[in-house]
């Protein structure tokens, strides 16, 4: 009920601890739940990770089966390219082997610190609904930021909470 309050004020997203099928589930740490998630979800598929990336997220897919599919973020600001993660998700979709079935948003990120804007939140939640795929978003970082408006919960972007599966951790 605690973490489920904290989402609320902090985070934007109401959830209901006590709903069937769960809405909240306390792992053993957010590495706990990301491979939990990769092993439910993606054996024999693919996610996409936006580049540079937190390898352990490559390493987490493949111990599940899985493939990692990169969008390269550009520039010194590490600029999302929409139409070339469009491109990426389609030509994934598109594979009878390891066929794309989630992106990995990861804001604040591991390594670089960048957080996504809304803008850029919002294209990812508009290719994840027009290819139908699952966003495994890591916050692990949300409260590393100058200001605390700064960190969006991609779950909190119309649309997104459906398919969006938030990793946290109470240690960071």
């Amino acid at each position: 009920r605690a973490v489920a309050e904290k989402l609320r004020l902090f985070n934007g997203i109401s959830i209901d601890p006590d709903r069937r099928p769960l809405e909240l589930i306390i792992t053993p740490g957010a590495t706990g739940g990301l491979i939990t998630v990769a092993h439910t979800y993606l054996p024999g598929a693919s996610a996409i990770v936006f580049e540079p990336y937190y390898p352990y997220h490559k390493r987490t897919l493949e111990t599940a089966g899985a493939r990692t599919d990169v969008v390269k973020l550009r520039g010194e600001a590490l600029d999302l390219d929409v139409d070339e993660l469009r491109r990426i998700c389609r030509d994934g979709k598109s594979r009878s082997a390891f066929p794309l079935k989630a992106i990995i948003v990861s804001s604040p990120a591991n390594p670089t610190g960048r957080v996504l804007s809304r803008a850029e939140l919002t294209s990812i939640v508009g290719c994840a609904e027009e290819f139908d795929l699952i966003l495994i978003s890591d916050e692990v970082y949300e409260h590393f930021t100058v200001e605390a408006a700064d960190h969006i919960a991609t779950a909190s972007i119309p649309g997104a909470f459906e398919r969006t599966i938030t990793v946290s951790s109470f240690s960071k």
